[in-house]
């Protein structure tokens, strides 16, 4: 399909910003922000209609940043509408953009538009998640909200502890535990909720348990797998997935001058990144080939940070492989008793 028109956005929790480039020319041909909410999408549709007409509006492909959680809805919107969309990766994009100076989300809207008409010839359109996708991320949220907040006050319940003979903490360290157990009530609650929700669609729940088989891998960051590639659906290697999540090393070389190791890119999903991370502290410790792979490279004198990143991607690109073949993961000591090997202590 030929398109005239390309609609660059910029999407963050609140509002979106968009900008329109026509087939022909350098310039932004019209530009507005919208809140992210029902009533901004009907707004965005109402000014795209009074900027290009009815008939322009199958002449025109909009390019959003990857962003795994704040175009949900957004994106089910375009969907109904019969507009034509494509997510693109925020570092694939920033890499084409070159150097730049400044960041706003009017330029950044500009800079989207101008690379999806770059790549109007390799475009990719793309479907919108599931409405069961989009409660699994309203009740993961809802989750990452309550922990936060019980940690928070599990610090300050901690703090005050040293403190003895005072009536008016003994009576906080109460009210904080009432809380605290309030808190874990609810998240209970909304564990069970995921769970129907899981239930609900049964590829959801299938990959769900493939995950699980995965060492390292829990149910928090089972989920949060299946929300950011929507449910595999959003990337088509591990190797995308891992630039998404910043755990992917890129090389840093110019010429003669400049030779560097490979370092990840702070672009990235940073909630991503995190559970990752803790997911390869987990791994090395109760998986046998990563415990291996790890005492190696550190008795090799690489860094620490270098090897968790590195089982970062093996956890990514395990998951990745468990997907697609449909089959639960099974570790090298598990695939040798299978085969009736003994392995070396």
């Amino acid at each position: 399909m030929k398109f005239l028109y390309f609609i660059g956005i910029d999407v963050s929790k609140q509002t979106f910003h968009a900008a329109i480039l026509p087939l022909r020319g350098k310039n932004i041909q019209a530009e507005s922000h919208f809140s992210n909410r029902p009533g901004g999408f009907s707004s965005f549709y109402r000014w795209l209609l009074s900027q290009l007409g009815e008939t322009s509006l199958s002449q025109l492909v909009i390019c959003m940043e990857h962003t795994g959680l704040y175009d949900l809805e957004l994106s089910q919107y375009f969907y109904g509408k019969g507009l034509s969309y494509s997510h693109r990766n925020p570092l694939e994009i920033k890499r084409s953009s070159g150097i730049t100076r400044g960041k706003s989300d009017r330029m950044d809207a500009r800079r989207i538009a101008h690379f999806i008409r770059k790549e109007r010839d390799d475009l990719q359109l793309s479907r919108p998640n599931s409405s069961i996708l989009i409660q699994l991320h309203r009740l993961f949220a809802a989750r990452e909200l309550l922990s936060k907040h019980k940690r928070a006050l599990r610090q300050h319940m901690s703090s005050i502890s040293a403190i003895k003979g005072d009536s008016v903490v003994k009576k906080l360290q109460r009210k904080f535990k009432s809380m605290a157990n309030q808190y874990e009530k609810q998240l209970g609650n909304i564990e069970h909720q995921i769970m129907q929700v899981l239930k609900e669609d049964q590829t959801l729940l299938r990959n769900y348990e493939l995950l699980l088989s995965i060492p390292g891998i829990g149910k928090v960051n089972a989920v949060y797998l299946l929300i950011t590639t929507r449910n595999f659906s959003a990337f088509q290697t591990w190797r995308q997935y891992a630039a998404y999540a910043g755990t992917a090393p890129f090389a840093r070389q110019s010429g003669s001058s400049l030779k560097g190791s490979k370092r990840v890119n702070h672009f990235a999903n940073k909630k991503a990144k995190t559970l990752l991370t803790t997911a390869a502290k987990v791994a090395k410790r109760h998986d046998y080939e990563l415990k291996k792979f790890y005492d190696e490279k550190i008795q090799a004198g690489k860094h620490k940070f270098w090897v968790i990143n590195a089982i970062r991607n093996k956890i990514i690109s395990r998951a990745f492989a468990v997907i697609e073949r449909q089959s639960a993961y099974k570790s090298v000591d598990q695939f040798c008793k299978w085969k009736g090997v003994t392995l070396a202590a």
